[in-house]
This record gives C-alpha cells, structure tokens and sequence, in this order.
C-alpha cells in the first residue's frame, strides 16, 4: 500500500491595526504567541503576523517591533482606522499566499486555545483542506467584566434589514448572516473571489458588509462552538450635552459618517433603505437634545 502524506500544517496570516493602545496591542500579541497549538493537536502552524500602526503617538510600533521582532510592523497614516489599516496589513499578507488569515482585534484577547478553535470549527464546517474551505469562521468573546457575549457572528433581522442580533454560542457550530471582526478566519477560496475588505468604508460597517458579501457570493459564515476570547465591550455613541459637538461626532468617521452608512444602506437594506439610513440619526439627535436639556437643567 502506499504511504499516507500527512497535510502540511496550514499557513496562518493574521492581520491588526492599531492606534494608540501599546499595553493592549501587547496583551494582544502574547495571547496570540501562546496559543496551544500542540493540545489542538497543530504542531508546526505557521503564523505570518501583519500588524499596521496607523500614526501612533505613544511608541505602539516601536514597542511591537522590540518585543515582537518576527511581527511585520507597517506604518499607516494616522488615516487608515479600522477598515483602512486592515486592507494594508491584508493585501502584504496576501503576497505570501497563506492558507487563511485571521483577522484580530488589538483588544482581544485569546484564550490558549481559541486558533485551534476556530480551526477546528472551520475544518468541521468546510472539510479538511482548510485553504480551500468555502466558509468563514468568527470567533465569539466575551466582555472580561460583564463575562457577557458581546461580539461574535449575528444574524440580520428578516423585515429590518439593518438589524443584526448577536448569536451566542451553545456548544456546537451555528450559522450566522454576518459577523463582528474581532476574531474571524477567512480562508484562501473566500478571498480569491470576495477580495479584501471594501474600499467604501474607513471604520466600521466593513466586517459586516463582508460577510454580507460573503453570504450572497454563496459561502456560509459560521461561529466557534464556544468563546474563544476576551474583549472590552464599545459604548458605542453617548451624549454628552454637547450638541454642536455630540452632532459632529455621529457623523464621524468612528460612528456614522453619512455616505458611508448611506451605501451600507442602499447595498443591505432594500428599497426602503432611506427609511433605514435616516433612522439612527433621528434617534440620536433625540438623544443628544434630550442629554443636552438634562444638563442644563
């Protein structure tokens, strides 16, 4: 009989922006490094570790590149933010053809075991040639005060299309339509025919129209059958009784900048996108007015 070839372990790129957060960023990467690749049995794993500092002025990227010298560290603009500084770090890694790549947030924290848990998840839902897996895998984290789920895969609302409720995890893998991007593994066959993240985006808004991509290209998007890490939760907009100031900063580039919310919109929302696009500004400026007289008052 002939030998059986062992699979080569897959190639892992793993792509960060950051901006501003060193002890986080470093947090981040000594998870990353620990990971206990021999108790999920992927000896041999190779990490190709893409981090963009995007303008940093408290030595985040001169800090990574000391403590963490087999990271490649790119310098962004102080312009790229979310969405931007990944598409940098995604398209260096792509030169080098990995297997899948992980996207990671820099204030996520793994457990040791959480990339031979979303592996595992991604061979059990896509076959064992994970490079050619025709599916994404998000990894889902808990807030570490709360230790409520608080990002992980959602699903979008079937009338209010732009509503998606998170799906926590229940022990086995579960679909999703979209996903946050703390912790999500996309392998070579999504990305040869989605490409990277979309140019319309500067923030936020990209992971999700990813997946939603992703799903209408045909690929299933799935979620770890448990958590795999740790993530302080965003406040997200709050109201300070600023209203000239709080106004400016729902149209801004980490909250809702209007054209790009508006082409999320007319991409996901159907014909009554308008409908859906104005709402969350109504909602807040009602919000900010009230904050505003509660302050004065």
């Amino acid at each position: 009989m002939p030998d059986t070839v062992a699979s080569s372990p897959p190639r892992v790129a793993v792509i960060l922006t950051v901006f501003n957060r060193a002890d986080l960023t470093v947090r981040c990467l000594d998870a990353l490094f620990a990971q206990d690749l021999l108790a999920a049995d992927l000896p041999g794993v190779e990490l190709d570790v893409v981090l963009v500092d995007d303008g940093s002025t408290d030595g985040t990227g001169e800090i990574v590149a000391e403590r963490f010298p087999e990271v490649r560290v790119l310098r962004g603009d102080g312009q790229r933010f979310w969405n931007g500084g990944m598409r940098m770090a995604w398209a260096d890694a792509l030169s080098r053809d990995p297997d899948v790549t992980l996207w990671l947030n820099d204030d996520t924290i793994l457990y040791p075991s959480a990339l031979g848990d979303l592996l595992d998840t991604l061979r059990s839902v896509g076959g064992d040639e994970v490079a050619d897996a025709e599916v994404i895998v998000a990894g889902a984290t808990v807030d570490p005060d709360t230790r409520t789920v608080n990002y992980s895969g959602v699903a979008q609302h079937p009338v209010r299309r732009l509503r998606f409720d998170l799906i926590e995890p229940n022990g086995r893998p579960q679909q999703a339509d979209t996903m946050n991007g703390n912790a999500v593994l996309v392998p070579r066959a999504v990305v040869s025919r989605l490409g990277t993240l979309a140019r319309a985006y500067t923030h936020s808004m990209g992971d999700y129209d990813y997946g939603l991509r992703a799903r209408l290209a045909g690929f299933s998007i799935w979620i770890t059958p448990d958590v795999v890490g740790e993530c302080p939760s965003n406040p997200g907009f709050v109201a300070t009784g600023d209203v000239a100031g709080d106004l400016q900063r729902l149209r801004g580039t980490k909250h809702l900048p209007t054209d790009e919310w508006q082409t999320f919109a007319t991409r996901w929302a159907g014909p009554a996108w308008p409908l859906y696009w104005l709402s969350p500004y109504v909602r807040r400026t009602v919000a900010v007015l009230r904050t505003a007289v509660g302050t004065s008052a």
